[in-house]
């Protein structure tokens, strides 16, 4: 049999489920009582699971959800390559045409720099993990606000 909250493959006398926790004792009567308190495309939220890109996270087990940022990663080998093109070009301009490919080069500088983009962080009874990255913050924050509210209301 499959286990209603996670879908994973378990025994059918399984009274806990042993990949996502879930108690399948009463397994009737939670699923016809679950309310949806967000859905779209990537996530799900209800009064007993946290859905996100098809991995489930049982309500039960989230202690906290919060909003994070990846910090802006330098690549410092990109870097050095622009400044070498900037440098070779610049010092070539007085002989050929190819000399503005120095200053495109410059144009190309900001990419050394990843931008950092906001995410979902969780914290579960496996510890805290990045769970859903999105450029969007009020998308994240409209997700968490969600996730708060059926943890409040179960």
């Amino acid at each position: 049999m499959d286990c209603p909250f996670c879908k994973e493959k378990i025994a059918d006398k399984a009274i806990k489920c042993k990949h996502c926790g879930s108690m399948l004792e009463e397994v009737e009567p939670k699923i016809k009582k679950e309310k949806l308190y967000y859905k779209d495309e990537r996530v799900s939220v209800t009064s007993s699971r946290v859905i996100i890109d098809n991995k489930t996270f049982a309500l039960r087990n989230i202690t906290s959800v919060s909003i994070g940022e990846n910090k802006a990663k330098f690549d410092s080998g990109l870097f050095v390559v622009i400044l070498i093109i900037c440098f070779i070009s610049i010092v070539i301009v007085q002989f050929s045409k190819w000399g503005g490919l120095g200053f495109f080069s410059l144009f190309k500088l900001p990419d050394a720099f990843s931008s950092a983009s906001p995410f979902l962080s969780m914290v579960t009874s496996g510890g805290e993990q990045p769970v859903l990255s999105n450029e969007n913050n009020e998308y994240i924050e409209k997700i968490i606000k969600a996730i708060n509210e059926a943890i409040i209301n179960s």
